[in-house]
């Protein structure tokens, strides 16, 4: 219910982000034409609203295809993951954050940072301890 929950909160507010950056596009766009005099972009704005709208489309779509991608997913519901680089990632579930091979072997972690090119974490070797 909870990673539900969570993703029609994506949704919701990918919706809100294309709205906002539709509607910064279309200002550019205006001041561009505004400035400039072109008649091209003066016909392609003809239809403010429809200019929006498929800038609106256009941004909803690659918003959502970003969200399932390796630095677009964090996870949904009670699972999260933190990417860390070189395609690995730190997961957090049950309160519990681990890393995990390819193997699906999990290293429960504790007390972890990262920098450009390391993990530094107190490994917990009983996931209890």
């Amino acid at each position: 219910m909870a990673a539900l929950f969570h993703f029609v909160f994506e949704l919701l507010k990918i919706a809100l982000l294309s709205s906002l950056y539709g509607l910064g596009i279309l200002i550019l766009a205006l001041l561009i034409e505004k400035i400039t005099k072109a008649d091209h972009i003066n016909n392609l704005l003809k239809s403010k609203f429809k200019f929006w709208k498929t800038s609106f489309k256009i941004i909803y779509v690659s918003l959502f295809i970003f969200m399932f991608t390796y630095w677009g997913d964090h996870g949904l519901g009670d699972d999260s993951y933190l990417p860390i680089g070189h395609f690995q990632v730190v997961y957090q579930s049950d309160e519990y954050d681990y890393l995990e091979d390819k193997h699906g072997t999990q290293l429960n972690i504790r007390n972890f940072t990262y920098d450009a090119s390391n993990l530094y974490a107190e490994a917990n070797q009983d996931m209890f301890g």
